[in-house]
């Protein structure tokens, strides 16, 4: 696909405002990719989502699993752009290379892991003029305070000018520290560049967007889950399976039995801890 073809694609793909969702898929996450894609069905009206879901293959055989279920797969690499990342040989660099591109040609987004499961639409909880948000294992109380810990599974990016210059330097980062994980880079990145890229940045609430690393919230206020302070991969699809069967069992209950307390996260849900 070259990037005329994934212009096209994308002016298809994204909602009326230039926004859409994208997820990195390779051949090792296909469990958690069928768990991810099912939440989208069993939420509070997320299936509409599914339609404004890109989703970024690493390889052949990955991309052949998307298109068994989803219908907005790209190879990653096919729109022409990273041969600079294909010489460093860094999976992050071919990732944060094709977001930039999404910057540039003018789309916000949000990256979402595919360990993140979706119950309801998140829209409405970013604040006015954010450029950045992210998501947090802990969130501490302050949405705009650097003592929260940025979570690279669940990111908002906005289509700006100073995210454009944000992404050319973690790919600097990526190069200086070939070693470093994605979380490592993007919260180095963040720090670094608050006040040289001018970014107005946001963290959102665990009451909202939750993971296995804090007690489950309120079920009426859950936006997104993510299978966060898990051992293994394994861990991750077990607690992700019992949760999903969670919340279609509290999908299912009347809205008394949810007032007067019919409902409770299960222990199964939570990574085996």
């Amino acid at each position: 696909m070259k990037l005329r073809v994934l212009k096209k694609s994308l002016r298809r793909i994204a909602r009326d405002d230039n926004i859409l969702i994208i997820a990195t898929l390779d051949a090792a996450s296909r469990s958690l990719f069928d768990l991810f894609i099912e939440s989208f069905r069993v939420g509070e009206r997320t299936d509409v989502l599914i339609r404004h879901l890109l989703v970024v293959a690493t390889d052949q055989k990955a991309l052949e699993h998307c298109r068994s279920s989803h219908m907005h797969c790209h190879l990653l690499g096919a729109e022409g752009n990273s041969s600079s990342a294909a010489d460093n040989g860094h999976a992050m660099m071919r990732q944060l290379e094709f977001q930039q591109t999404l910057v540039q040609l003018g789309y916000s987004f949000i990256y979402t892991d595919l360990d993140v499961m979706w119950f309801r639409i998140p829209w409405h909880h970013l604040e006015s003029g954010t450029y950045l948000g992210f998501a947090t294992d802990f969130f501490k109380g302050d949405a705009k305070s650097l003592q929260n810990v940025p979570n690279g599974g669940l990111m908002y990016v906005k289509a700006c000018k100073n995210n454009i210059e944000l992404y050319k330097y973690w790919k600097l980062l990526c190069r200086l520290y070939p070693t470093a994980d994605r979380q490592s880079i993007l919260s180095k990145g963040l720090t670094n560049g608050v006040v040289p890229f001018n970014l107005r940045f946001q963290f959102l609430d665990t009451a909202n967007f939750g993971g296995f690393c804090q007690p489950r919230g309120d079920p009426s206020k859950v936006c997104t889950v993510q299978a966060n302070c898990c051992g293994s991969a394994e861990e991750k699809v077990r607690g992700l399976r019992s949760l999903i069967q969670d919340w279609k069992k509290y999908r299912s209950i009347s809205m008394e039995q949810k007032e007067g307390g019919g409902f409770s996260w299960s222990s199964a849900s939570r990574c085996g801890q």
